[in-house]
C-alpha cells in the first residue's frame, strides 16, 4: 500500500516520505488515518494495532492530527522485523512532543533487543539497541520537534533531537527482533508523548533528502516544529 499524494501549501510543493526517500521500510502519519485502534503503514501495508490509552485529534502543530499515548498502557504494535544494524542500518525519523518524562519510557521500540528511543537520565532522549547511547536534551517538555536516530551498529550512530545532534556512541549491533511498537516498547515502558509522523529507512539519507523532508514538516507545521528550519 503506497500513498503518493503531493500537496501544495503556500505555493510550496510538499512531498511525502516515499517520494522524498524513494525506499521506505515503514511510514505512518496521523493525518492519513483517523484511528486510535489500527494504523496501516503506507510503505508495506503493515497493520499496527492500537490498545490501551491512545487519543487522536487535530491538536498537533498547526492543527495537524496526532496520536497521544497516556503513559500507562497506550501502544501501537505490529509485525516488522528490523535487521542487525551492523549489517543493514535503520534510520528512524519522527515528529514528536514529550508531555511528561519518566526515565526508561520508550517513544518506540523493536523486538527483544529493544532498538528504541528512550527517555534517559532527567531530561534526555537516547537511542538504544541493548546499549543506551548518545543522550540528547535538545527538546523540552511540550515542544514539537523533529528527530532521527541512525542505528549502524558502530560509533557512527547518531541521535538528532530538535536542533541538537548527539553522536560518537554505539547503541549496539544485535538483531532487534520481529515486532515494532510506538508510543511504547513491546508492551512495556509506555510513554506520555504525542506523535504526528514516524518512519524507518534501511539506509542513511543524503543531505538533499534531509533538506526536502525538513521542508515538508516546516511547511505543514507552519514552522511550529523545532529542528526543521531552512
Amino acid at each position: 500500500m503506497t500513498v503518493r499524494s503531493v500537496q501544495l501549501r503556500a505555493g510550496t510543493l510538499v512531498l511525502n516520505p516515499i517520494q522524498i526517500f524513494g525506499s521506505v521500510v515503514m511510514w505512518v502519519n496521523a493525518g492519513l488515518q483517523a484511528s486510535s485502534s489500527q494504523v496501516i503503514d503506507q510503505a508495506q501495508g503493515i497493520s499496527f494495532s492500537g490498545s490501551g490509552g491512545i487519543s487522536y485529534g487535530a491538536t498537533g502543530p498547526n492543527g495537524l492530527p496526532i496520536w497521544t499515548g497516556n503513559g500507562t498502557d497506550g501502544i501501537f504494535s505490529g509485525s516488522l522485523n528490523l535487521p542487525d544494524p551492523s549489517v543493514t542500518p535503520s534510520w528512524v525519523f519522527g515528529v514528536w512532543r514529550q508531555n511528561s518524562f519518566t526515565a526508561g519510557d520508550a517513544l518506540y521500540g523493536s523486538g527483544s533487543q529493544t532498538l528504541s528511543l528512550v527517555q534517559s537520565g532527567t531530561t534526555a532522549l537516547a537511542q538504544r539497541n541493548t546499549t543506551v547511547a548518545n543522550p540528547n536534551s535538545g527538546a523540552g517538555m511540550g515542544t514539537w520537534f523533529f528527530s532521527y536516530q541512525s542505528f549502524t551498529g558502530s560509533a557512527s550512530d547518531q541521535n538528532l533531537v530538535g536542533n541538537t545532534l548527539a553522536s560518537g556512541d554505539n547503541a549496539g549491533s544485535t538483531d532487534p527482533g520481529g515486532t515494532f511498537s510506538f508510543l511504547a516498547r513491546t508492551s512495556a515502558n509506555f510513554s506520555d508523548v504525542s506523535l504526528y509522523e514516524l518512519g524507518i529507512l534501511n539506509f542513511v539519507p543524503n543531505s538533499e533528502m534531509l533538506r526536502l523532508y525538513k521542508q515538508r514538516i516546516r511547511v505543514l507545521s507552519q514552522g511550529q516544529v523545532v529542528g526543521v528550519a531552512a
